[in-house]
């Protein structure tokens, strides 16, 4: 959290203000956010009745596996269909997707399951597709500037497709959103 203080607050307003020329209506602002779910549980604390002996839960004690899951949504509250990145080398979709039938969810892999720029690239491609966005028609995208997020190819490929990024120190979207600064 250290990259939310005043000087980098003062930054992302400033750029916020510059980027007022577009005059982007709430369906073309959108935020987008990754978080790490985790495929074990946390065991839950158990209540009982004092001098019970037979009280308990079982729970998998194996190591976990974290899966990123990137939401993307507009100011108006529309929420783009999720994006999972799954610790796998391949990618096997009717096996990772299985329940997920019907909707336009995008499954993406990477050893560690993290976010790393190739998947970046293929996450802009989904907003893209999702919103419709062109040159003649941009969209507004604030993240953080995580480098997965920074890469040229990315770059690159929001300026062809209508994408206006305003990133903020990493881990703090999140912080921002609570600000009132629109």
């Amino acid at each position: 959290m250290t990259g939310l203080n005043p000087t980098n607050l003062k930054i992302f307003q400033d750029k916020l203000a510059e980027l007022g020329r577009y005059s982007f209506e709430p369906l073309q602002i959108f935020n987008f956010d990754e978080t790490g779910v985790t495929t074990v549980q946390r065991v839950p604390k158990i209540v009982g009745r004092k001098g019970e002996h037979q009280i308990g839960q079982a729970t998998s004690r194996e190591r976990s596996e974290l899966i990123t899951q990137v939401g993307i949504i507009s100011a108006a509250g529309v929420a783009l269909p999720p994006v999972w990145i799954f610790p796998r080398q391949r990618y096997d979709e009717k096996r990772m997707m299985k329940e997920v039938s019907g909707t336009e969810t995008l499954g993406l892999v990477h050893p560690s399951g993290w976010m790393k720029a190739n998947n970046f690239l293929a996450v802009l491609k989904h907003l893209v597709k999702n919103t419709n966005c062109s040159v003649t028609n941009k969209i507004f995208l604030i993240m953080d500037s995580h480098d997965s997020h920074l890469s040229l190819p990315g770059i690159e490929y929001c300026r062809s497709s209508g994408i206006v990024i305003l990133t903020s120190s990493p881990h703090t979207p999140n912080k921002l959103q609570q600000i009132n600064f629109l």
